[in-house]
């Protein structure tokens, strides 16, 4: 990666979370933070800047929807977002687009997928 230095992935699965953050590293990404609470990856976003951002949508605390528009609310330039979820939902597609999200990863994950996503994000940043 030329561009994309740093990405947070909030998600309350830890395994999903690990997998996530091995495969962005084996992307190129240098540097991954991985977060399971929603308020914490919050506050990190306040103070570290990150490239992009990868949100589960089916958390405990928020939901992936309401966390992207708390980022929204409380940060006046927000990096590249994508939405996760193990539901593969045209509507959850359509309403991640319209809040302004990047792209959508489904579950399970699949390599090419998530490196063509994040290298299209390279090139643009």
């Amino acid at each position: 990666m030329k561009r994309l230095k740093r990405a947070l992935i909030v998600d309350d699965n830890k395994t999903n979370l690990m997998v996530l953050k091995e495969l962005i590293e084996m992307i190129g990404v240098p540097q991954v933070i991985a977060e399971t609470n929603p308020v914490y990856a919050l506050n990190i976003l306040k103070k570290t800047p990150v490239d992009c951002v990868l949100i589960d949508q089916n958390m405990p605390q928020m939901s992936g929807l309401a966390l992207y528009a708390e980022l929204k609310q409380s940060m006046p330039s927000i990096p590249a977002t994508f939405m996760v979820s193990a539901i593969d939902d045209s509507e959850l597609r359509v309403k991640a687009r319209e809040a302004g999200m990047e792209g959508f990863i489904s579950k399970p994950f699949r390599y090419e997928i998530i490196e063509r996503m994040l290298r299209d994000l390279d090139e643009r940043l």
